[in-house]
């Protein structure tokens, strides 16, 4: 299992600050990217959720294993 897994999903509808997800757009090594809607100026953006690293140093090995292939 790994650490992504066992974080709990991200609801689409949640909120974080001013901002409302509204539908995930692509998902990456380091996260998640969400497309949301600002309160504030009411305009659409891209917001960027990390995933937490419960074991950081593992997998910058791994990243560093990959990048010299």
């Amino acid at each position: 299992m790994t650490a992504a897994s066992r974080q709990p999903p991200i609801s689409q509808e949640a909120t974080i600050g001013p901002y409302r997800l509204i539908r995930p757009l692509g998902e990456g090594g380091m996260g998640t990217v969400f497309l949301a809607l600002d309160g504030t100026l009411h305009r659409q953006v891209a917001i960027k959720v990390l995933r937490r690293a419960e074991e950081p140093e593992r997998m910058a090995a791994a990243r560093v294993k990959r990048f010299l292939r």
